[in-house]
This record gives structure tokens, C-alpha cells and sequence, in this order.
């Protein structure tokens, strides 16, 4: 258990990309920008970790370009039932990349050596990707009702 007297709870990871993520731990790189972040601007998810909060028991539905679901820092928390709108499949194929790099900011597998690490480690992902329409999406037993429009 953490001491919540003390402000520093450094987040052990090897992930080779988490030196960059500023929005985890702003030292004031670059993250790949042409400027430098503000130390100390980011989500404080040292503490967070340290108290073991880390998204256990949520799911949370990335609707976008689509994600690789078998992206080995994702498929650990990726739940059946992911939709390709496109096509009717099951795998929300993503075609530019957009929807694989949110899902991975909010749920990359931490201290595996491969990319960098989500914001919440443990949460569960339900990923649709989609083209420009209108419909609705009713996922069967799931309680989730999903509206696209143009």
C-alpha cells in the first residue's frame, strides 16, 4: 500500500515508448513534438497505480477507425463481441491507425517491453470501427446501444 504522505510514486515499466508519453509522466520531453511538455503537467498516474486503481471492472467502447484486436499490447483486455460495422465482422479492421493509437492510450498492457502503456491497465475493451453513416447498433446482451450519425 502506498504512503499517501509521500508525492513520488515512481511507475516501474520497461516499455520502450513511456519515457514519451507526457500525459503519464511530463519531465518535460518532447513526446515526438517540436516542443517540450510542462514537468509535471500530466494525469499523476504514479499515485493512482501505487493505489491500485487502474480501471479493474470497467469497459469502455472505442468507436473509430477500427483497432487491431490481436495488437499484442492490447488483446489481453480486448472482450468478445467487437463489431466491424463495415463489413459485419468481428474484427474492427482499422484502416489508418487512429482507433488502434486511442485504444492504446487508454488500455496498452503495461511492463511488457513492446510500445508504451495505457492509462488504465485493467479495463476491458469493446471496440467498433465504422465508416461515415447513419445507423444505430444494438449489441445483443450487452446493454449498449451505439449511434452514428453523418
Amino acid at each position: 500500500v502506498a504512503d499517501v504522505t509521500d508525492y513520488q510514486y515512481p511507475l516501474v515499466d520497461n516499455d520502450p515508448l513511456l519515457s514519451e508519453q507526457w500525459h503519464i509522466k511530463n519531465t518535460g520531453q518532447t513526446g515526438f513534438s517540436l516542443s517540450s511538455g510542462i514537468a509535471g503537467n500530466d494525469l499523476d498516474l504514479d499515485f493512482s497505480n501505487a493505489m491500485g486503481i487502474k480501471g479493474r471492472g470497467i469497459t469502455v467502447s472505442v468507436i473509430d477507425s477500427g483497432v487491431e484486436i490481436d495488437h499484442p499490447d492490447l488483446q489481453a483486455n480486448v472482450v468478445d463481441g467487437s463489431i466491424n460495422v463495415v463489413d459485419g465482422s468481428s474484427y474492427p479492421t482499422d484502416r489508418n491507425g487512429h482507433g488502434t493509437a486511442v485504444a492504446g492510450l487508454i488500455a496498452a498492457t503495461a511492463n511488457n517491453g513492446i510500445g508504451g502503456r495505457g492509462v488504465a491497465l485493467t479495463i476491458f475493451l469493446f471496440l467498433v470501427n465504422f465508416k461515415i453513416c447513419s445507423k444505430i447498433i444494438s449489441v445483443s446482451g450487452r446493454g449498449i446501444r451505439v449511434f452514428l450519425f453523418t
